[in-house]
């Protein structure tokens, strides 16, 4: 479950909880991670058994899964991005980004071939270009809109620790 508090009075102002959890079995399912987005009236979370869901947080006594999908990666998600409320990032542990239209929920991109491990940063410059990091110390920018995109159109040579 998700609790969405306040930024001020850090009162919870709603919750979402999981639609797959069991109550009687007592554990809970963690959330691997989670993004805000349209001036903070949508979460989206990807959730352990891969699934990415979007939520409707415009009713917070009753907020709305309006939808969801796999991930197709047997790899846990590491970190996500969006880029307006078009584009979702995900990075896997397997060293692969996914690139989702959000309204969609369809691939769009995957990038691979230059990571040898886990994602563990992305950022979308305003020219919608993806910019990954991983823990093999390698910072690559992927081509998204014009061009050819999913190309790597920059790998900067790798760091001696991990970009975090």
């Amino acid at each position: 479950a998700i609790g969405i508090r306040d930024a001020t009075s850090f009162q919870q102002v709603a919750m979402i909880k999981d639609l797959e959890a069991d109550e009687d079995d007592g554990e809970e399912e963690s959330v691997a991670r989670v993004t805000l987005y349209g001036f903070g009236t949508t979460v989206i979370r990807v959730v352990p058994r891969e699934m990415v869901e979007v939520w409707d947080l415009t009713d917070l006594a009753n907020p709305s899964m309006v939808r969801s999908w796999k991930t197709s990666s047997n790899a846990p998600a590491s970190c996500i991005s969006h880029f307006g409320d078009d584009l979702l990032a995900i990075g896997f542990t397997d060293g692969i980004v996914r690139v989702w239209d959000i309204k969609g929920g369809f691939c769009v991109a995957n990038l691979k071939g230059q990571h040898s491990g886990i994602i563990s940063g992305l950022l979308f410059l305003p020219s919608g270009q993806l910019v990954s990091a991983g823990e093999d110390g390698r910072v690559v920018v992927w081509q998204l809109v014009g061009g050819k995109p999913g190309k790597a159109i920059k790998s900067m040579q790798p760091h001696k620790s991990a970009i975090t």
